[in-house]
């Protein structure tokens, strides 16, 4: 359903911006994995662990972090227009459905005019 995706996409942020906080705050606590025991002593990081560890910089963690964020903030306005939408719709007693066809019905009188018998030849 639309709230789970929206509840999944909060996570998913909350996820990114504690790491793109502990960067700054607290580096070390990032890197407690096993695979980073080959690499504790220079400045390099392991993005993807622990499927495919790739090697990057911390400007590679923070690029993928912002990256996230903004795609996570751009899905989560999408997915609240539709969540407002169904809610305007259950408050409303329509389905989908009955929406657009009224909406259609709507749009063909605009288009034609007041005389409903031009809106139905049309």
């Amino acid at each position: 359903t639309v709230v789970s995706a929206v509840l999944g996409i909060l996570l998913i942020a909350l996820v990114v911006i504690y790491v793109f906080v502990q960067q700054f705050v607290n580096p070390a606590e990032l890197r407690t994995a096993p695979q980073f025991k080959n690499v504790q002593g220079n400045n390099t990081w392991l993005a993807f662990l622990p499927i495919a560890p790739v090697e990057t910089s911390q400007a590679g963690i923070l690029v993928i972090a912002g990256i996230t964020i903004i795609l996570s903030l751009a899905s989560l306005m999408l997915l609240g227009h539709l969540l407002c939408f169904h809610i305007y719709l259950s408050l409303k007693k329509l389905s989908t459905y009955e929406y657009v066809v009224r909406e259609r019905h709507n749009q063909d009188i605009r288009d034609h005019g007041n005389d409903p018998e031009s809106a139905h030849t049309a």
